[in-house]
């Protein structure tokens, strides 16, 4: 999904509704189909310890691993994880997003897996969030950005993720000469 299109926030949403279903509350939707879990295990933010002498990747590496165990054990999972694979090289992250993927999928966990990498290879269910709208007529600011953004879900079977972070960048005000460098990059490696 796009930078900033609330790939998170809607992980976390999920998980706080699948725990309000399960202790007998409503959740918040109009209509819902829920199905009880044994546990919600989840994968979200950074956990690098230094005290520990765990990188970020190894962190999180390490929270996924344990998430595997507990699916080869039980099948009553929900498993939510939040930028698989972000902090380390593309080619070995997007390997780890397509293997994660395929291995939960293939023993029927019940799962969301958001990330950034674009040809995960996967038979999942692909969604993305619609992101930015086409035309913006005003002045974007940090207090306003996210009224630019629609965070309605759309079906995605290209397996492209958007290319809006330089455009988030400059809307932002971020330095003009770093943001041509970095579509300078971009262009030479296309």
């Amino acid at each position: 999904g796009a930078n900033m299109a609330g790939k998170t926030v809607m992980l976390k949403t999920v998980a706080l509704s699948q725990y309000l279903c399960q202790f007998g509350f409503f959740v918040p939707a109009a209509k819902a189909s829920v199905c009880l879990v044994n546990r919600i295990m989840t994968s979200i933010g950074d956990e690098q310890s230094e005290l520990k002498g765990l990188s970020a990747f190894a962190a999180e590496i390490l929270k996924i691993s344990h998430i595997v165990a507990a699916a080869k054990t039980d099948k009553k999972l929900l498993v939510l994880i939040d930028e698989l694979a972000r902090t380390t090289n593309p080619t070995e992250g997007k390997a780890i997003v397509s293997a994660t993927a395929n291995m939960l999928n293939g023993m029927g966990i019940r799962g969301i897996i958001t990330t950034h990498y674009s040809g995960v290879k996967t038979d999942c269910h692909r969604l993305r969030v619609r992101g930015f709208v086409d035309s913006i007529n005003e002045t974007v600011t940090i207090d306003n950005l996210s009224s630019f953004i629609d965070y309605s879900l759309v079906d995605d079977d290209s397996g492209l993720v958007p290319q809006e972070a330089l455009r988030i960048a400059s809307l932002l005000g971020v330095d003009d000469e770093l943001l041509g460098l970095a579509r300078k990059a971009i262009d030479e490696d296309t």
